[in-house]
C-alpha cells in the first residue's frame, strides 16, 4: 500500500511539472518482450524470456529546441514477466518465473527528418530503472525413474520469493541506453524501441553470477500542448 501511495503521488507531481514546464506532454502504453541474461554456477549462460505481453504506462514531456531536435524525459511503469526451462536429461525439469515491476525514468534526444514534410524521427538516450515489486518462483521436478517414469515416483520442489523484500534477489537499481524510432502523427506517436541494461543486477542468490536485462517494444503516445498564447 505504501508504494502504491508513493507512485500515484509520483505521477501527480510528475502531471503538474509537465505541464507548467513542458511544451508537451504525453500518455504512453505499450507492450514489451523482456530478457533477463544470466549466468550460474550450474549453467554457463542462460536466458529468461518473456512468455506473454508485458504492458507499460507512464507520462513523457517534450522540449523542442528546433523543428529537428527535441527532448522527451519520462517517468514510465514496466511489467517484465519472463521464463526460462529446461527439461534435461530425461526426467527432469526446471522452471524459474520472473516477474519483475520497474519504475524507468528515460532521458530521449530525438531527430525529427525533413519535419516539414515528414515526422519520422530517431532517438536515443539514457534510462535508470528502479525495481518496486515482483516475484521470483522456482519449480524443478526429477523422476527417479526415467525410463518407465511413473507420475507417483519424483522428486519435486517449490520456491516462491519476493523480488525485493527481505531478501532481494536482484539488485533494485538498473541502467542503459535507449534507442529507436518512430512517427509522430498529429501528435499521436508510434514508436519501436530497444533497452540495453548496462550493470549486473544479481545479488547473489540462487547460485547466479550475472544478470543482465533488454527490453524490446512498441510504444503508443498521445501528447498534449501545454503552451497557450
Amino acid at each position: 500500500m505504501k508504494t502504491l501511495k508513493n507512485i500515484i503521488i509520483l505521477f501527480l507531481f510528475s502531471s503538474l511539472s509537465f505541464n507548467s514546464f513542458g511544451q508537451k506532454i504525453g500518455l504512453k502504453i505499450g507492450a514489451n518482450s523482456f530478457r533477463l541474461k544470466m549466468n550460474s554456477e550450474n549453467r554457463n549462460s542462460f536466458t529468461h524470456k518473456t512468455k506473454q505481453v508485458n504492458l507499460h504506462i507512464g507520462l513523457t514531456a517534450e522540449f523542442k529546441f528546433s523543428d529537428k531536435f527535441s527532448i522527451q524525459p519520462g517517468i514510465i511503469f514496466s511489467k517484465k514477466n519472463t521464463r526460462f526451462e529446461d527439461k534435461r536429461p530425461p526426467g527432469y525439469s526446471y522452471q524459474s518465473d520472473y516477474s519483475p515491476t520497474f519504475m524507468e525514468i528515460p532521458l530521449s534526444f530525438k531527430y525529427y527528418f525533413l519535419p516539414e514534410k515528414s515526422k519520422v524521427y530517431i532517438f536515443a538516450g539514457p534510462y535508470i530503472a528502479f525495481g518496486i515489486g515482483g516475484e521470483v518462483k522456482i519449480q524443478e521436478e526429477e523422476r527417479l525413474d526415467p525410463i518407465n517414469m511413473p507420475s507417483n515416483y519424483s522428486i519435486s520442489t517449490l520456491e516462491e520469493h519476493e523480488l525485493w523484500g527481505d531478501d532481494d534477489r536482484l539488485k533494485k537499481l538498473d541502467y542503459g541506453a535507449s534507442f529507436g524510432v518512430g512517427i509522430d502523427i498529429n501528435n499521436f506517436e508510434i514508436e519501436i524501441f530497444n533497452n540495453i541494461g548496462i550493470p549486473q543486477i544479481e545479488n547473489g542468490f540462487d547460485q547466479i553470477t550475472s544478470a543482465k536485462t533488454q527490453s524490446f517494444g512498441v510504444s503508443f503516445s498521445l501528447k498534449f500542448n501545454t503552451q497557450y498564447d
